[in-house]
């Protein structure tokens, strides 16, 4: 048990003890209003408060905790040795910032509701993050600062039990095109036929027309190769489905047909399967719920994980509107053109919402790199790309946390110049087999 002292009650307070000091350190903290009674106490103390406390480890108020508003904030990042960076400086013997305040500001992701700037897509993107601009993308900052935290209790309080931070990870494998022929309908076919002809790619002709009579399996038939890859490695996969196709940007095959209907119902007696929100499902609610229900209705289970298709995440509709679906965990916490820690954190943490400055029951998974950021996004070769994804890797394993990468189905055929991808996905797999025995 630790006791925190504050002068004022805090729904913003509430949020962020639970979760540096209970899920990242493996805590029972409790928050007390009364000084009289808090300096009586004879347990672990962390005093809030601006007045000294006989022996309580002391954090000087920022202010933002026991603000309701949203404001921009005047961030000024400083390096330091023993927190690595920080920010909401105060003058303290302790600690040298309001690290309560700083932690909430990073994972309610206070700077995306201020965020004045959005991609082509209406994201936020990763040039405009206080991380990136500062140099600590790449390290889960929030983690290490309650790590250090935790070290510095058990320094003052030595009978505290500090957890002990453990490596997880969770493969997970977005299908964005469940075929690359199979299941697109007759005026497709033709449509890719001429069109391969016209561009002389005639070993594509050959390919589809094969997978078309039934001599070899369609190229983005993959499933086979991932599951036994985690299975082998007895980790946790989870697939999300995109059931829409007819927009520029939603292109799966088509949603009703025999063929979706299949796989769908076929994966899911293995493993968890979620849904993947479709492009326009941000600006029309119905959408989300269609294709909700038509998944469920082909695995037979609710539904109750998503990721945003193209990472399309606009805080806080999007989590309002998958709140209001059902959906109770959510993958989107990522980058869609650069990998690292876009939440600064590598653990699972509940949302908070800063408009109605509540948390809700909607449960965010971070995810760290995805294959196209990797590729395509920041460039890399297979081999850098390996070497990016065991920098995160150990990063975690330091801190704790679940390593979650992203990676589609058809990015692990041989079209589309991916041939080589195939070992980066399978040497990511054997690395988190053995960081997590």
């Amino acid at each position: 048990m630790i006791l925190i002292y504050s002068e004022k009650e805090s729904p913003r307070l509430d949020y962020i003890v639970h979760e540096l000091l209970e899920r990242r350190l493996g805590l029972t903290a409790q928050i007390c209003y009364n000084r009289a009674d808090f300096e009586t106490q004879h347990l672990p103390k962390i005093n809030y408060s601006s007045i000294p406390v006989q022996g309580a480890l002391q954090i000087y108020p920022q202010g933002l905790l026991h603000d309701t508003s949203i404001q921009k904030q005047d961030i000024e990042v400083r390096k330091h040795p023993y927190w690595n960076y920080y920010f909401f400086e105060q003058q303290s013997e302790h600690i040298p910032f309001d690290i309560l305040s700083a932690s909430f500001w990073i994972l309610s992701r206070y700077e995306e509701y201020t965020a004045e700037e959005t991609d082509e897509h209406g994201r936020f993107s990763h040039e405009h993050a206080l991380a990136y601009k500062n140099g600590f993308l790449r390290i889960p900052l929030v983690d290490r600062w309650a790590k250090s935290l935790g070290s510095m209790l058990k320094k003052q309080f030595p009978k505290l039990v500090i957890a002990e931070p453990s490596f997880n990870f969770i493969s997970t494998v977005d299908i964005d095109f469940a075929y690359r022929y199979k299941g697109i309908g007759l005026t497709k076919q033709v449509g890719k036929l001429i069109k391969s002809f016209i561009q002389g790619r005639f070993s594509d002709i050959i390919s589809q027309l094969q997978t078309l009579i039934g001599t070899r399996p369609d190229p983005y038939d993959t499933y086979e190769l991932i599951n036994k890859l985690v299975n082998d490695n007895r980790l946790p996969l989870m697939y999300f489905f995109l059931m829409r196709t007819g927009t520029a940007y939603d292109k799966n095959i088509h949603p009703y047909g025999p063929e979706m209907r299949t796989i769908a119902k076929c994966l899911s007696k293995e493993f968890a399967c979620g849904i993947h929100p479709s492009y326009y499902s941000a600006e029309l609610d119905t959408l989300l719920h269609e294709e909700k229900q038509l998944l469920e209705q082909y695995t037979g289970k609710k539904t109750i994980q998503s990721r945003q298709h193209f990472l399309r995440l606009n805080l806080p509709q999007t989590y309002e509107q998958l709140s209001e679906a059902g959906i109770m965990e959510d993958y989107s916490m990522g980058f869609p053109n650069h990998c690292g820690f876009r939440a600064s954190t590598a653990y699972t943490f509940s949302f908070f919402n800063l408009h109605s400055n509540r948390q809700l029951p909607l449960i965010l998974h971070p995810v760290t790199v995805m294959d196209t950021a990797l590729r395509y996004g920041m460039k890399l070769t297979p081999v850098q790309a390996m070497h990016e994804i065991e920098t995160y890797m150990n990063e975690i394993e330091k801190t704790g946390g679940v390593f979650i990468p992203i990676w589609h189905n058809s990015n692990l055929s041989a079209a589309e110049g991916w041939e080589s991808w195939r070992e980066v996905f399978n040497k990511m797999h054997t690395l988190a087999s053995i960081k997590t025995k």
